[in-house]
């Protein structure tokens, strides 16, 4: 056993032996540092700063549009028995609520576009990126709930999706006052 040791320790020193580099060129020769990491359009577009409260409260409200969705996946997914009357209740909700969705959506867009520069083609990324992480949320809180809970909060999903207070009209009443007044003017271009 220290035969081999002893035999392992010479043949490792020896192949060192073997470079005809010197010791001070090995240095010189390590890799050169990692170039920063450069972060993905997408999410560059999608971790961009705000410029404005009409970028903050837009994107809560298109995040508090995409909840219902949200919550109808995970609970078809863990309580089948409930899948139909979910489904039905979303859809239902959805079509009472399309223009909204598709006003919140459209002036998301505009906002992704701009911020994406010649990136552009990274926006149709974002949506739908944006979505995951909103089922992600919630699945992460669903976990919190014991089993009771949750399966009683799915089975009471139908009911509350009709409920007025859903309905985003009303939800986002004063989000929506603030989006539809648009974003801020672009300073005009000073005179010359």
């Amino acid at each position: 056993m220290r035969a081999r040791l002893l035999l392992s320790i010479v043949a490792a020193a020896s192949l060192v032996g073997c470079s005809r580099e010197p010791a001070a060129q090995i240095v010189e020769a390590a890799p050169a540092p990692a170039q920063p990491y450069k972060i993905h359009p997408m999410y560059r577009i999608i971790e961009a700063p705000y410029e404005s409260r009409y970028e903050l409260v837009l994107d809560a409200a298109l995040r508090t549009s995409m909840y219902p969705d949200a919550v109808q996946q995970i609970c078809s997914q863990w309580f089948p028995e409930y899948g139909r009357d979910v489904a039905d209740a979303f859809v239902e909700w959805r079509a009472k609520n399309q223009l909204v969705l598709d006003e919140l959506r459209n002036r998301s867009t505009e906002v992704w576009n701009r911020r994406a520069g010649p990136d552009i083609a990274y926006v149709k990324m974002v949506y739908p990126h944006i979505r995951k992480d909103v089922v992600d949320v919630f699945m992460r809180q669903s976990d919190k709930m014991s089993v009771e809970n949750f399966k009683a909060s799915c089975a009471e999903y139908p009911a509350l999706m009709r409920k007025p207070e859903w309905q985003l009209e009303r939800k986002l009443k004063k989000e929506l006052v603030e989006i539809r007044e648009g974003p801020p003017a672009a300073p005009a271009a000073a005179k010359s």
